[in-house]
């Protein structure tokens, strides 16, 4: 792994923030220590991806080997093989989100606005995780290949957004008017959506006035409420589609579905687009239009809690 150049960090800071750090400072220790731990990271994820090609080679190599009515086992084989290690992933990141919807809960008790903004972000960026591990089924097949996912997994922003696309799958949103004119859409007050994670959970330095800035200063109650509301009801989405495919039959609604997930994604569709897509789909097959029927009825179950608690939350303002 490349050195870390010392001086350009230096310098990056001082550029940006006005402060000057000597080669002894603290800060750039745990540089050090970031670089090492990095690079330990890296040289196990290397170690295992060369492990996993040669695996792949190796198993590719051996079904050519074979007759053919064994080729097709094998294959189905490896096929439900990589089905359920998807679906490990997605149940992994339906723990994880479940887990930061807890901790916004406990800091919403706390009156901590920040804490409330950043896990929420965290969390929408878990859904648009979500959107591309049901993307993912149709990889194998897809002309982009793998390295399309493994671009998005790391791509924070991308990440956040990406779990806007929930609106195709199904046109709800909920949005907020405050007072003089505020509308809380979603849509962030910050640059880019990854940056209300950083500044609710570490201090900003403000170069206007020269100081140091906590998340508690940083981050107003409306900005945190904006964020929990957009994932409240993308979840909702996002939880009717996993009921769907769960429902029966899994591992052919995962693949099925994954091919809308995809173009959901990887197309430039417009929500008008939407009930054509899903028209055709249905056409294909009984299990095609089973599909779409028990992913329409958890859909409206879903949109009916949502008017549900918010004709509970006006009748109690």
């Amino acid at each position: 792994m490349e050195q870390l150049d010392v001086k350009r960090i230096t310098a990056e800071v001082a550029a940006r923030h006005g402060v000057l750090l000597k080669e002894d400072d603290p800060a750039l220790v745990l540089v050090t220590i970031s670089e090492v731990v990095l690079e330990a990271c890296f040289e196990n994820l290397e170690r295992r991806s060369r492990q996993l090609v040669s695996e792949f080679d190796a198993s590719f190599k051996d079904m050519h080997q074979r007759a053919s009515s064994r080729l097709k086992d094998e294959v189905q084989a490896a096929a439900a093989a990589i089905h359920d290690e998807i679906h490990r992933d997605i149940q992994a990141a339906k723990l994880e989100a479940s887990e930061t919807v807890q901790r916004v809960r406990a800091s919403w008790s706390q009156k901590l606005p920040n804490c409330l903004l950043g896990l929420a972000e965290v969390g929408q960026e878990e859904l648009g995780k979500s959107l591309s591990l049901l993307a993912s089924f149709s990889l194998p097949t897809a002309k982009f290949g793998w390295e399309w996912l493994w671009r998005a997994w790391k791509n924070h922003r991308l990440k956040g957004y990406r779990a806007f696309l929930y609106e195709f799958v199904s046109p709800v949103r909920i949005e907020m008017h405050g007072k003089q004119g505020l509308l809380m859409s979603g849509i962030p007050s910050r640059d880019q959506i990854q940056h209300e994670k950083e500044f609710s959970f570490y201090v900003n330095f403000q170069p206007e006035s020269g100081k140091f800035v906590s998340p508690q200063m940083e981050v107003e109650l409306r900005e945190a409420v904006n964020r929990v509301m957009t994932l409240f009801y993308l979840s909702v989405t996002a939880s009717a589609t996993e009921k769907a495919l769960e429902e029966a039959n899994s591992a052919f609604r995962y693949d099925a579905f994954s091919e809308i997930a995809i173009r959901i994604c990887s197309e430039n569709l417009y929500q008008q687009d939407m009930p054509a897509m899903y028209a055709e789909f249905e056409r294909r097959s009984r299990e095609h239009r089973e599909l779409m029927q028990a992913l329409g009825k958890h859909l409206s179950a879903g949109r009916d809690d949502l008017l549900t608690i918010f004709a509970k939350t006006k009748s109690g303002s």
